[in-house]
């Protein structure tokens, strides 16, 4: 999952997530990198999308209440899988949405 889905944002997120797994006990939902057979021949189905809805799924039976915090720019650029995808799946099942806008974030920042 790190190499697929964490690694391409750089060293310093590969180290971060690694310490939050370090100090967070995780779920090992599968010991393999390949899809199970029944998805592979969903066409464009990645490790993206398959993680964003065991998130989803996962998450209603965790609390009584469900919110997605998304730090997200309003844009789609990645597609199923990305965070639109996963906000536009987390209001069909009626989670609470608290979106930080990273517009705002970057333009606040001082120069």
């Amino acid at each position: 999952y790190a190499r697929d889905s964490v690694q391409d944002s750089g060293p310093e997120w590969v180290e971060r997530f690694q310490n939050l797994c370090d100090e967070v006990p995780s779920q090992v939902l599968s010991e393999v990198d390949k899809l199970p057979r029944w998805l592979r021949e969903k066409p464009g189905y990645t490790v993206h999308e398959r993680s964003t809805h065991w998130i989803l799924h996962s998450a209603p039976p965790l609390a009584d209440t469900v919110s997605l915090i998304a730090l997200w720019n309003g844009e789609d650029p990645d597609g199923r899988g990305g965070t639109a995808d996963i906000v536009k799946l987390a209001a069909k099942r009626c989670f609470k949405l608290v979106r930080i806008d990273a517009h705002e974030l970057v333009a606040g920042r001082p120069d």
